[in-house]
């Protein structure tokens, strides 16, 4: 056996979709697309960018990788 280990962003092999495709089935009753979709929120007031929200969602669950509100926003 050959074990690789890989810090790059990689696609999924043919043996990752057909596995996790017959996993999803077995668990859930059917497949999902568990493609990573990138999601950016912008707050704007008055023409002027106050703050950024992005995140990942997958299956409908999000995850926030950062955010950010202007000095004068914050803790309101």
């Amino acid at each position: 056996m050959k074990i690789t280990i890989s810090t790059e962003p990689t696609n999924w092999s043919a043996f990752e979709n057909t596995e996790w495709t017959i996993m999803d089935e077995q668990h859930y009753g059917r497949t999902f697309d568990w493609a990573k979709k990138p999601f950016k929120i912008t707050a704007v007031e008055e023409d002027t960018v106050i703050g950024s929200l992005a995140m990942d969602i997958v299956v409908g669950v999000a995850t926030v990788n950062n955010i950010i509100v202007t000095k004068a926003y914050r803790n309101k």
